[in-house]
């Protein structure tokens, strides 16, 4: 909005209006102001990325972690020449080992998921139960038993047990030892 105005007769011309870096400094302090928020958001954009970022390798690495600790375990229970199996608090089978299905003359598929009064000879089933329920993390109990095989028969076992916080369950390891000919043995040098 600018003005020209001839003075007089006089060969001169006033330009009354507003200079370019006026009439430009409001648009200039705008772009100014959008240019500082759009550098503020990728800052803030890159930030989050790099942390997002962070985040997910420590969540891959713990997780490759959690599975390299899995397959060594498996790998120790697959070996192991005790009957080594895992319980939750409800009885259930979660995990064992390839002796303990041939203690119990079992295929692995049959036993998977299975309650523990399925091859409980020796104690009732509520009194299981209830040692399940109460079992505390860190206590360690041994006790003999008798575990029935799939044919019937009962094998006599020695059992370390241990409770066990894995993952947020509290589980119950325990570890079976085939003790039956080693009891015939006893009972017949007893007797004679």
């Amino acid at each position: 909005a600018s003005a020209y105005r001839q003075v007089g007769t006089l060969p001169m011309v006033v330009l009354a209006g507003i200079a370019t870096t006026d009439f430009l400094q409001a648009w200039r302090r705008e772009a100014a102001l959008a240019g500082g928020l759009a550098l503020l958001a990728a800052i803030v954009l890159v930030a989050g990325s790099g942390l997002g970022y962070r985040a997910w390798r420590r969540a891959e690495g713990s997780r490759r972690e959690r599975d390299r600790e899995r397959e060594r375990l498996r790998a120790l229970l697959t070996a192991a020449s005790d009957a080594l199996h895992v319980l939750d608090r409800n009885g259930t089978l979660v995990e064992f080992s390839d002796s303990f299905a041939a203690l119990l003359g079992c295929p692995r598929a049959e036993l998977q998921g299975a309650h523990v009064s399925r091859w409980e000879a020796r104690y009732p089933r509520e009194q299981v139960e209830r040692v399940l329920r109460g079992f505390r993390v860190g206590e360690r109990v041994n006790f003999h038993s008798a575990f029935r095989r799939s044919d019937g028969s009962l094998v006599d076992v020695d059992v370390a047990a241990v409770g066990l916080r894995l993952d947020g369950r509290d589980l119950f390891y325990l570890a079976a030892r085939d003790v039956t000919e080693r009891r015939r043995a006893l009972a017949a040098l007893q007797a004679s």
